[in-house]
């Protein structure tokens, strides 16, 4: 978490966040993410803007990131793996 903080020269808060699901992150996050993994942003921007224009997705999301925070379980399902 530490590199990729200096290489992205992003907020410890605001690269947690991202890498956690709370919120949709910026575009310059995203940007800045991508470049110090070596990776295309196009894909993630794509997501990006698919999750602002569902705000109803945005807000079941939330609410099933709350529940696992509430609930841990020992060992995520596909599917939790998969979104995250």
């Amino acid at each position: 978490m530490g590199g990729l903080q200096q290489r992205t020269a992003l907020g410890r808060t605001t690269l947690s966040q991202a890498l956690n699901g709370h919120g949709v992150p910026s575009e310059a996050t995203l940007v800045a993410l991508a470049k110090a993994l070596g990776v295309d942003v196009g894909p993630m921007l794509a997501l990006r803007e698919a999750a602002v224009r569902m705000p109803q997705v945005r807000e079941v999301f939330a609410r099933s990131v709350s529940r696992r925070a509430v609930r841990p379980r020992a060992q995520p399902s596909f599917e939790e793996r998969y979104l995250s």
